[in-house]
């Protein structure tokens, strides 16, 4: 497996795409753990994952958004959907990218690297200003 690349939830609602997803990301270094509901994501959050993989349908609920909003340290947000309004649910959940289904895993993994490296960076640099 390698060097582990950070902590993913991932919520997502179908079975079947959450199973692949997992045994994917988990093979490509992440540590992953899933969420099929809206409660299970809430409880999960509680892991400080590094990036949440969000399918908006049949996970997302005012209390989801108000627990991510809560967060200490918010988890970044990647958004998955093949919803039209994907945009709008990006701009709530102050999502850092979004990936429309149907999608390449290829360029999932691209979206995810990005994001984290993103994350890595903006890190290094506050930590450089105030220490």
């Amino acid at each position: 497996m390698g060097v582990e690349k950070g902590k993913i939830l991932l919520a997502e609602d179908d079975a079947d795409q959450r199973d692949l997803l997992s045994e994917f990301l988990s093979n490509e270094g992440y540590q992953v753990s899933c969420a099929a509901t809206a409660e299970e994501l809430v409880e999960r959050l509680a892991g400080a994952p590094d990036l949440v993989l969000l399918d908006v349908h049949g996970v997302v609920n005012p209390a989801v958004m108000k627990s991510m909003d809560e967060q200490p340290a918010p988890p970044a947000v990647v958004l998955l959907s093949g919803d039209s309004q994907l945009a709008q649910w990006s701009r709530r959940l102050h999502a850092e990218a979004q990936v429309p289904k149907p999608f390449d895993l290829g360029d999932l993994l691209s979206t995810i690297a990005a994001v984290l490296r993103g994350r890595t960076l903006a890190t290094r640099v506050l930590s450089h200003t105030f220490a």
